[in-house]
């Protein structure tokens, strides 16, 4: 590996958390770069700043010849981060969203500015801006994006200094899902049959797949199989196995018959469905089907470490992530208890 793609992967990659100490590491042509702090930010810092004083400072493979620096435009900079850097380690459908949600916010601010006209109090005005609009989760996600682009420009010396630094990281707090009653369940069931998407809301509802897992979901014997897509920066793809329980058993027609016609259903799917499942079920998010078929399972008896290993989850203790390897007959067998 380059040490360009060596020192890249090292800046992506989230510190080590060991004892209540952040510390990150790396070796590069015989020379270790070492950070550690009871603070991530504070340990990032160090670490970077060490990477600079060892490696950046005297190899000219990481230097930007191209180009006068005090010319390079943001927007340059941060397209070329997006396309080289972001892309290739998320799945299609996240570049999108992740990409035209920075294109629509932050862009129209800094786009004209070059990479060392950005200050600090242009970022502040940004996410003051975001909190007068009270969109916390795009204000989460626009600053994790913007330190690694300028974490980025810090690397290919573009600039010295990260102007992230002065603002204060910025954590969304997640509303958990809100599953369906029985009542709104059956509801649902009346209203959707049908629809375009009515195969895509069963497989939902009786598996528990993410919406960014329907385009890979195919049947398998007497198995559901998909893409577990929490897995998705792993070089080897990891499928999923859920049984076709009780429950989809006598909607399992019309699953095999939407399956001909299934990748084009589903490519659209992160939007469209979304769409049409918020017009059928207006209280409630599309990922809400998925809470749903947790919440059921349990209901119904089915062991957790088995539901986790169904959701796509890594079991919570070491003895299931580690030693524990289900077989299809007890997956099946655990698959008929559920039934309501």
């Amino acid at each position: 590996m380059q040490i360009y793609e060596k020192v890249i992967k090292i800046l992506n990659s989230p510190p080590r958390y060991h004892n209540r100490i952040y510390e990150k590491r790396v070796r590069i042509d015989g020379i270790s770069v070492y950070a550690s702090s009871r603070n991530r930010e504070e340990c990032e810092t160090k670490f970077l700043a060490d990477l600079t004083a060892k490696i950046l400072d005297t190899n000219s493979e990481l230097s930007v010849q191209s180009k006068s620096r005090s010319k390079i435009l943001f927007r340059d900079v941060a397209d070329q981060w997006f396309e080289e850097v972001f892309k290739p380690d998320v799945t299609p459908q996240t570049y999108i969203r992740e990409y035209g949600r920075f294109k629509l916010h932050i862009f129209p601010s800094l786009e004209r500015k070059t990479i060392r006209q950005v200050l600090p109090i242009d970022l502040i005005r940004i996410f003051n801006n975001f909190k007068e609009k009270q969109i916390e989760r795009t204000a989460e996600s626009c600053y994790s994006i913007l330190k690694r682009i300028f974490d980025y420009a810090v690397l290919s010396e573009m600039i010295t200094k990260n102007p992230m630094v002065a603002i204060k990281p910025i954590k969304h707090e997640r509303e958990n899902g809100i599953p369906l009653s029985r009542e709104e369940e059956k509801a649902f069931l009346a209203r959707i049959k049908g629809m375009k998407y009515e195969a895509v809301f069963i497989l939902a509802l009786y598996t528990g797949l993410r919406p960014c897992e329907y385009e890979t979901a195919k049947i398998d014997g007497q198995f559901i199989i998909a893409q577990n897509r929490k897995r998705k920066n792993v070089q080897k793809i990891e499928m999923k196995k859920i049984p076709i329980t009780p429950m989809l058993r006598p909607y399992l027609p019309l699953v095999e018959a939407a399956m001909p016609n299934w990748q084009e259903l589903t490519a659209d799917s992160a939007k469209r469905a979304r769409w049409q499942f918020q017009e059928t079920c207006p209280h409630h998010r599309l990922y809400d089907l998925r809470t749903t078929f947790a919440t059921r399972t349990q209901e119904c008896g089915v062991s957790e470490t088995v539901v986790q290993v169904w959701m796509g989850h890594s079991p919570r203790t070491l003895l299931g992530r580690v030693y524990t390897k289900y077989s299809d007959e007890h997956l099946l067998s655990e698959g008929e208890k559920f039934k309501y």
